[in-house]
């Protein structure tokens, strides 16, 4: 267990920026990323509604990761579109261009990219939408990040992304991890003011810092859902030490480590096995 005198493990997540993301916590995401869009499916689907229809847009994805959430832009955004996929880790980014769904029968052609969206020297008002799904949150400095997505995106175009809120509410990360602190070392807790999972979880600041970025018609939705854990304890903890946040945290749970870490999950499933869980969904138009 946690000593008195440890500080509380916050977001010991491994996510410091796009140095980390670049090396082997990216690394580690390729290895996971299968999971990706099971785990985090509910995002994009309400991103996706609050955008509307997108037949025939050019798209932009943020931090495309394994490209489950490109090919899904590319299908509603259909033959006459485009989609334009870019993430910082040329790991996840083989891994999405080199599915076997790379575009779908019906889709538009995508373009995967390997750069930072932050300082990408785009085309002048090119993009009709830009979107993300947890990907915003890790720019190193998101006011100029936001500046340079503003310039690429032609007036009246839409942007939608989402991200994680207060670390209070977001249970799926930091309930599991808390758990651990005291049985496997954890990485540090990001420096303030870092790239970290809690970046844009202030939401006057980041409605703010799109405001100063060109962005207008700034709204903020609260996203909620009931995430549902396997009714048997077992199954539950495997679930568990499959996740993302988990996987990223301790990427080699083999042996009397595992045994541990199964241990300490056990004591933190909830009882009816659910778990409340909230993101923030940003949209504005430039």
């Amino acid at each position: 267990m946690p000593r008195d005198d440890d500080p509380e493990p916050r977001d010991r997540t491994g996510w410091q920026g796009l140095d980390e993301w670049r090396g082997d916590v990216g690394r580690r995401w390729a290895a996971a990323s299968g999971t990706a869009d099971a785990q985090f499916g509910w995002l994009s689907e309400a991103t996706y509604r609050r955008l509307g229809p997108l037949g025939g847009t050019r798209v932009l994805d943020v931090g495309c990761g394994n490209g489950g959430t490109t090919r899904a832009l590319a299908r509603l955004s259909g033959r006459a579109g485009s989609v334009t996929g870019i993430d910082a880790n040329a790991e996840v980014l083989a891994i999405a261009g080199g599915s076997a769904e790379a575009t779908s029968s019906n889709g538009a052609t995508i373009t995967w990219l390997h750069g930072d969206a932050q300082t990408q020297p785009w085309p002048a008002r090119h993009f009709d939408v830009v979107f993300s799904r947890l990907g915003t949150m890790f720019f190193e400095d998101a006011g100029a990040a936001f500046a340079n997505l503003h310039r690429a995106t032609r007036p009246g175009g839409r942007l939608a992304f989402t991200c994680w809120p207060a670390r209070e509410h977001c249970p799926v990360l930091l309930v599991p991890l808390r758990a651990l602190a005291g049985v496997v070392p954890l990485p540090p807790s990001a420096p303030a003011g870092s790239p970290n999972p809690f970046s844009l979880g202030d939401e006057a600041d980041t409605m703010a810092r799109l405001a100063a970025a060109g962005w207008r018609d700034v709204e903020v939705e609260h996203l909620h859902a009931t995430l549902a854990l396997p009714d048997a304890l077992d199954d539950a903890v495997a679930h568990w030490l499959a996740t993302i946040p988990v996987t990223l945290a301790v990427p080699h749970a083999e042996g009397s480590r595992r045994t541990a870490m199964a241990a300490a999950l056990a004591a933190v499933v909830p009882a009816d096995r659910r778990i409340d869980q909230r993101a923030l969904l940003f949209t504005a138009r430039a």
